[in-house]
């Protein structure tokens, strides 16, 4: 109703804007640098990117989550899902001399950096520019990663490949279906946000401390 979504524009507020602009800005720096440093790698590799460098991109990043349905409130962190092709592997991507890790803190707006490479998925925290960003990794099997979120949704695409890869793209996967089989997306969005101000007001929120976050709601 009516009311409904004026309380919770009140309470929770969308963040628009030129706040929404620099989120969008620094992800696209953050493709930039992820595509750059995959092509690097296949270089030192001797391995050929198996795409048109004019159209396709060697690494290629996508969002889950609150961010990718729309529903980011002030403050809220950007899930980041970078896919990489063999040979390339994650040892490599969270590397502290060569990797993505060693890139992110070397880059003057980037004030904080935690590899959290010992999880059952490893994880890189980040605040870059005053926005807080969980970057993952998942290693695709092909020589070509995904170009788009829909080509996320080809179950093919997870034959071969190891458990924490598989369980980093749940969460894009889940997402893209949920924007396409949902049928009435503004009014899930907004039951999505009043149930999550509900949690949040209460303590409940959170899957880092044991209960359920984000889209989880």
């Amino acid at each position: 109703s009516r009311a409904l979504e004026a309380f919770i524009d009140e309470a929770a507020p969308l963040e628009q804007g030129e706040a929404q602009a620099k989120r969008q800005r620094l992800l696209v720096e953050l493709q930039d640098m992820l595509n750059k440093w995959v092509m690097r790698k296949l270089e030192e590799k001797h391995a050929m990117f198996q795409g048109d460098v004019e159209t396709e991109v060697a690494g290629k990043l996508f969002v889950s989550g609150s961010y990718r349905l729309g529903v980011n409130t002030r403050g809220t962190d950007i899930d980041s899902i970078c896919t990489i092709p063999i040979p390339l592997t994650r040892d490599e991507f969270f590397s502290e001399e060569d990797g993505m890790v060693a890139l992110l803190r070397k880059r003057p707006e980037v004030t904080y950096v935690n590899a959290v490479t010992g999880a059952r998925v490893p994880i890189i925290e980040v605040v870059w520019d005053e926005i807080e960003l969980d970057v993952l990794c998942a290693i695709v099997q092909r020589g070509l990663v995904p170009q788009t979120p829909e080509e996320l949704l080809d179950d093919k695409i997870l034959i071969g490949m190891d458990e924490a890869s598989q369980i980093t793209l749940n969460g894009p996967r889940v997402t893209e279906l949920m924007a396409l089989l949902v049928p009435n997306m503004k009014t899930f969005k907004l039951a999505l946000r009043c149930v999550r101000h509900w949690a949040k007001q209460r303590g409940l929120y959170s899957n880092k401390i044991g209960f359920l976050g984000g889209v989880n709601w």
